[in-house]
C-alpha cells in the first residue's frame, strides 16, 4: 500500500470473493479508476454457516479487503441477532480503520450506509453513497431498510445514484439528498472492445442472473419460435431459471443451436462479447444494465426493453427498445436487428460508451467529486 496516497475505504454490500466471482464485480470497477490516487481498502461483510466467524484480511484484484463472516442464522429471531451482531462487530472495526481515512465511499445507502454514518459519528470524514438496488422499492418496502437509506442519506456528503431512473424511484420513496450527481457505473473499455480479428458469429447473445425478471426464458421461446436454423443462442449466467432453460433447450432438440455456458468469468465474458453479433437482454427493470453498457463498449447493437433505464443510453443507432407488453415484441426485434446488421457502426457505437463510462473519463470526475467534497470538509474545519 502505498501510504503517500490519501487512504479511501470502500464499503460495498457485495463484493467478489475470489478472482472469479462476479457478484459485487461492478465495485471493483469503481476503485480501479481512481486506484491511482488513492490508497483503497475494503470493508465487507457476510453471513456463512461454512466459514469460520471472524475478521479475514485478503487481497482480491489487489485491492486489500477486510472481510466480516458472521454465522448466518434462520427465522425472524435469528435474523434480527444475525444483524445485531453484524452492527457490533462492525462499528468496532470500522471505527478502528477509521483513524486516518480521508474519504469513505459506501455502495448500498441502507444497511452498509446506516452503519458507517453510526461509525464516524464524532468524526469529520466525508462520505459518499452510492445506490445500486432495483427497483428501489426493494429497500423502499421495508419500514426498516427505507428509514436506514434515509438516515444515511441525510449524513452523507454526496450521493451518486447509477441511473436518472433509479433516483426517480428514490425521490418518489420519499427520499432526497441536496448533493445529487447521476454518473452511471465505470466499464472496462479495454476489457470491453471490438476485436478486427475475430470473425462475428451469427449469434444472440444473452448475460445476466437467469432470474425471470430478466428475461432468458422469453428470450428463449422466441428464439425457438423463429426457427433460425443458422443462428446460436449463446446465454451466459447462473440462477434459479437455469434447470427450466436446460429443460427446454432438451426438450425441443435445440442442443445444437443453444449453449447454456452457466456461470463465467468477467474476461470470458468478453471474450464471446467480441464472437457475437448482438446482445439481447430483455430485462424487466435494471438499475443500470452494465453487461448492456459492457456490449456497446464491444461495438455490440443491443435488443432492450423500452420503459427502463435503457432509454438513457440505448436509441436507434445503437439498438432496437421493445415493448414487453406487445405479444411477439421480442421475435420482431431479434428479426429486425439480424436483418439491419450492417446498417449499425460498432466504432460509433463504442465511441459514445467512451466519453461517458471509459475509466478515463468516468475516473476523471469521481476524482474530481472526491477532491471537491474533501476539500470542503477541509474548509470547514478551519473555521
Amino acid at each position: 500500500m502505498n501510504t503517500n496516497k490519501p487512504r479511501l475505504i470502500v464499503v460495498p454490500s457485495l463484493f467478489p470473493k475470489d478472482q472469479d466471482d462476479i457478484r459485487g464485480i461492478f465495485v471493483v470497477d469503481w476503485i480501479r479508476v481512481v486506484e491511482l490516487y488513492y490508497s483503497v481498502e475494503v470493508i465487507c461483510y457476510e453471513f456463512s454457516n461454512e466459514i469460520d466467524p471472524g475478521i479475514y484480511q485478503e487481497e482480491i484484484h489487489g485491492i486489500i479487503v477486510h472481510r466480516l463472516v458472521l454465522k448466518g442464522r434462520k427465522g425472524s429471531f435469528g435474523k434480527i441477532v444475525q444483524y445485531w451482531n453484524l452492527y457490533r462487530l462492525f462499528i468496532q472495526y470500522f471505527k478502528r480503520k477509521l483513524c486516518s481515512a480521508r474519504i469513505i465511499h459506501v455502495h448500498g445507502a441502507s444497511l452498509p450506509g446506516f452503519m458507517v454514518v453510526r461509525a464516524i459519528t464524532g468524526v469529520n470524514v466525508p462520505i459518499l453513497i452510492t445506490e445500486h438496488t432495483g427497483p428501489f422499492n426493494k429497500i423502499s418496502n421495508s419500514f426498516f431498510l427505507r428509514n436506514m437509506a434515509r438516515y444515511a442519506l441525510r449524513r452523507s456528503d454526496v450521493f451518486l445514484p447509477v441511473s436518472k431512473d433509479l433516483y426517480k424511484q428514490v425521490i418518489d420513496a420519499g427520499i432526497s439528498h441536496p448533493n445529487t450527481i447521476v454518473l452511471g457505473n465505470p466499464v472496462d473499455t479495454s476489457l470491453f472492445e471490438p476485436d478486427g480479428d475475430l470473425k462475428r458469429e451469427k449469434a444472440i447473445l444473452f448475460v445476466g442472473r437467469l432470474e425471470s425478471y430478466k428475461g432468458a426464458m422469453k428470450l428463449l421461446k422466441s428464439f425457438h419460435a423463429l426457427s433460425l436454423d443458422k443462428w446460436k443462442l449463446w446465454i451466459i449466467g447462473e440462477g434459479p431459471e437455469y434447470d427450466d432453460l436446460k429443460a427446454f433447450v432438451e426438450t425441443n432438440q435445440l442442443d445444437r443451436r443453444v449453449l447454456l455456458f452457466g456461470k463465467l468469468s468477467k474476461r470470458d465474458i468478453s471474450m464471446y462479447m467480441k464472437r457475437a453479433s448482438f446482445l439481447a437482454f430483455p430485462s424487466e427493470h435494471e438499475t443500470f444494465g452494465l453487461v448492456v453498457v459492457e456490449a456497446l463498449a464491444s461495438g455490440l447493437p443491443v435488443l432492450v426493453s423500452e420503459g427502463t433505464v435503457f432509454v438513457e443510453y440505448v436509441d436507434e443507432s445503437n439498438g432496437i427498445l421493445v415493448d414487453l407488453n406487445k405479444e411477439r415484441a421480442i421475435e420482431q426485434g431479434l428479426l429486425s436487428l439480424i436483418e439491419n446488421l450492417s446498417s449499425y457502426n460498432s466504432i460509433e457505437i463504442r465511441s459514445h460508451v467512451v466519453q461517458r463510462f471509459s475509466f478515463e473519463n468516468f475516473g476523471g470526475i469521481l476524482r474530481q467529486i472526491y477532491s471537491d467534497v474533501i476539500n470542503k470538509v477541509e474548509i470547514s474545519q478551519k473555521r
